[in-house]
């Protein structure tokens, strides 16, 4: 691996199957921490936000049993810093043996590996984890799959916690996402942490302007310089988090990948995935600048005093109905559409419509509609919605409702957000198969 005009180093190999084990081919049995340098001087290096968490994992093209190799890691701090090894060709990280039915080998030379990028662009640095694969509190986490020479297409989910279950799955890596393909591709997803980028959300990132965003850090930096009430640890870490997300637009953010051959400056995403489950009902508007942010009611009520207080006082909660999201929706996907340059393959998960526990006998004690006191019947008016925006701006609904009712909701899905391992299984190769079905280059699976 040599991206035209850098250097790779790397630290020692941290191995995710033990020495003897069966492996698949393309299994990802081990990684390592990657650092690209620019070979002439006074040239920035790639990555400027995600080069601590630069990895890469590696994967056999044959199928067999493994063998670690005696050099591949020394341990401790060398397997996870990049600055005393380089990446050479004919380093051995060990061996496979191999062993009939573990299904065909991949394209391409036995003896060479597969190779899976991953970084993660940290809240700050001191928000330092060097636990795993992809390990650590990231705004913005991705992993791709490049081959030269191969159409690269890529995907970004803005959601909540079925979308974190699908793309980066139990390993916390996207690894049990990019198993299920072999193309040249990326996923990133940007988490719920600690604001939920609801469809207004992400609309008003679009629209906002360098004065906006220095506006909106002027209030907050007042409403902290008050002093009363006094700010915890709790409180700077949220508010800063929070002007953090509010600086950023996430739609239009370029990145940076490699190949084995080259380095290149991506666009923006191909495809935008959102959440229905991350459409609040109930936002925060501030009183004078407008702008609105929704925040997970368990969050808020874990975070300090000053928080909570700088909400109360200079914002307003306002209510959305379904018609009110739809909007919403409406008023993002044709933002979108008008500009080439950002995502125009446009998903959403719909939500869980029914509760097994649910025993309601009779709804005479409730006023007004039904969706504003039931979970389950905004659900039902929500995915109808969604429906219509199908039609409307041929938007792909990858349908949870079914497919966890299929597999059975209340043991795999029993809050309606949190889905069992084999739920999500389910929903990524759902969410492939639409990829595929709307062109999106990358993610095929055949």
């Amino acid at each position: 691996m040599a991206p035209s005009g850098l250097i790779a180093r790397r630290s020692g190999f941290q191995w995710l199957r033990g020495d003897g084990d069966l492996c698949r081919p393309g299994e990802v049995v081990g990684f390592c921490y990657l650092g690209l340098l620019h070979n002439a001087p006074g040239i920035e290096a790639p990555f400027a936000e995600e080069w601590i968490d630069l990895q890469v994992a590696v994967a056999p093209r044959v199928g067999g049993r493994l063998r670690h190799g005696a050099a591949a890691s020394q341990g401790g701090f060398l397997d996870q810093l990049d600055q005393f090894q380089y990446w050479t060709p004919e380093f051995a990280l060990g061996a496979i043996e191999p062993e009939p039915g573990l299904g065909p080998p991949l394209p391409g030379a036995a003896d060479e590996v597969e190779l899976l990028v991953a970084t993660g662009r940290r809240r700050a640095d001191v928000a330092e984890a060097r636990a795993g694969f992809l390990s650590g509190w990231h705004d913005r986490s991705r992993a791709w799959r490049l081959r030269d020479g191969e159409p690269f297409g890529a995907l970004l989910g803005v959601g909540v916690c079925e979308q974190a279950g699908v793309l980066r799955g139990e390993s916390n890596g996207f690894l049990e996402f990019f198993s299920l393909f072999r193309g040249s591709g990326q996923a990133a997803l940007v988490p719920d942490n600690p604001l939920v980028p609801t469809s207004r959300a992400l609309s008003e990132q679009l629209a906002r302007t360098e004065a906006d965003r220095e506006a909106i850090a002027a209030d907050m930096n007042d409403w902290f310089a008050r002093g009363e009430p006094r700010p915890t640890p709790a409180d700077w870490i949220f508010m800063g988090a929070t002007l953090n997300a509010l600086w950023r637009s996430v739609l239009t953010e370029p990145f940076d990948v490699f190949s084995r051959t080259e380095l290149r400056r991506a666009k923006q995403s191909d495809a935008l995935i959102l959440s229905a489950n991350g459409e609040a009902e109930r936002l925060f508007r501030h009183k004078t600048l407008g702008y609105h942010v929704a925040v997970h009611a368990w969050r808020l009520a874990r975070t300090g005093l000053s928080a909570r207080a700088w909400l109360d006082a200079r914002f307003e909660p306002v209510r959305r109905s379904i018609d009110d999201v739809a909007a919403d929706y409406r008023r993002l996907f044709e933002t979108v559409r008008a500009d080439p340059a950002l995502p125009q393959a446009l998903l959403v998960f719909n939500s869980m419509s029914t509760d097994g526990e649910e025993d309601l006998q009779r709804y005479d004690f409730v006023e007004g509609p039904l969706s504003r006191t039931l979970r389950t019947s905004r659900s039902k008016e929500a995915n109808l919605m969604l429906g219509d925006l199908a039609r409307e701006f041929g938007l792909g609904v990858i349908d949870l409702d079914a497919i966890a009712a299929d597999v059975g909701a209340q043991r795999n899905l029993p809050d309606g957000v949190h889905g069992s391992g084999l739920l999500q299984s389910e929903l990524r190769v759902e969410l492939l198969r639409m990829l595929g079905a709307m062109g999106v280059a990358g993610f095929a699976t055949a």
